[in-house]
């Protein structure tokens, strides 16, 4: 038998394997695509830079509570010259947004994340966007919320490519120094 596992030795801890383990992680990253003129043009304009709030597929911003969101938008109000684009499903609940955000209720993240003027990524710390970030050598901000998440994020911190913030926690300045 052979078992293709969804790990890299580059940000994995180090385990012995047997033989027919082969480490496969990374393989869902394809090459990244233009952006639409919108996206591009928003990143772009960013004067240091932009960065990515994605929180994967099973957890929806709007479902981290009113605290957090709003200790986020302040966090972005704060630092005008980055432009942040946030995956934000039902952005119909915010208000009072700071120019220097762009909410989307979809990303094409592997491709934002390949953009040589993203500084950084905010991310729930879900295997596949922790190896897409890795890939395209984008450090990130982690704020696990379920399951393996919490792992990864050890992980990530413990090889330097993360800090860890909680969102039961989170304030503009935690969110602003980290």
């Amino acid at each position: 038998s052979l078992m293709l596992v969804n790990s890299h030795p580059s940000i994995d801890f180090a385990e012995s394997l047997p033989p027919n383990i082969i480490q496969v992680g990374g393989l869902q990253i394809k090459e990244a695509r233009t952006l639409p003129h919108d996206l591009n043009q928003f990143i772009m304009k960013g004067k240091k830079g932009a960065v990515l709030l994605a929180l994967g597929t099973n957890m929806r911003s709007d479902e981290i509570g009113p605290v957090a969101i709003n200790s986020i938008i302040e966090a972005f109000r704060q630092l005008p010259d980055y432009n942040f684009i946030w995956k934000f499903e039902t952005s119909d609940m915010l208000k009072d947004m700071p120019a220097n955000l762009m909410i989307k209720d979809w990303v094409p993240q592997n491709d934002i994340l390949a953009h040589p003027h993203v500084k950084a990524f905010i991310t729930h710390g879900g295997l596949l966007s922790t190896h897409e970030a890795i890939w395209h050598g984008v450090p990130m901000v982690v704020m696990p919320f379920l399951a393996d998440q919490h792992r990864n994020s050890h992980r990530l911190v413990s090889a330097g490519t993360a800090l860890k913030v909680n969102y039961h926690t989170i304030t503009a300045d935690k969110l602003k120094k980290a």
